[in-house]
């Protein structure tokens, strides 16, 4: 509840993409196809130290006013944390789906 930890994007990514084949109306071998993929993108986050007024900030010395201060937009100067902390997270994850109406084997 307390945590005032803050992160910010490296701009190295993980990519997890999965290919499913979905079932669609076929007579034969003759019909439509469907195809779904799945894509998870995950960013490494780097651990940033707060100094919203030239002093660092933790959750232990943040005072009441300061929070309110952040909650209305106070600009905020972020270093990179002295423990190099670095931490995984999840950007996007989603699916799209292609289709085509009339898939015949052998035929493009």
């Amino acid at each position: 509840m307390n945590n005032i930890e803050s992160y910010k994007g490296t701009g190295i990514f993980i990519i997890v993409e999965r290919i499913y084949n979905r079932d669609a109306l076929n007579w034969h071998g003759i019909g439509a196809s469907l195809l779904q993929v799945h894509r998870m993108v995950y960013q490494l986050y780097r651990k940033q130290d707060v100094y919203p007024e030239g002093k660092k900030i933790t959750a232990d010395n943040i005072s009441l006013w300061q929070r309110i201060k952040i909650l209305s937009g106070a600009h905020l100067i972020q270093h990179n944390s002295a423990d190099n902390d670095t931490r995984f997270a999840l950007d996007y994850a989603g699916s799209t789906f292609k289709g085509t109406p009339v898939n015949i084997p052998g035929l493009n």
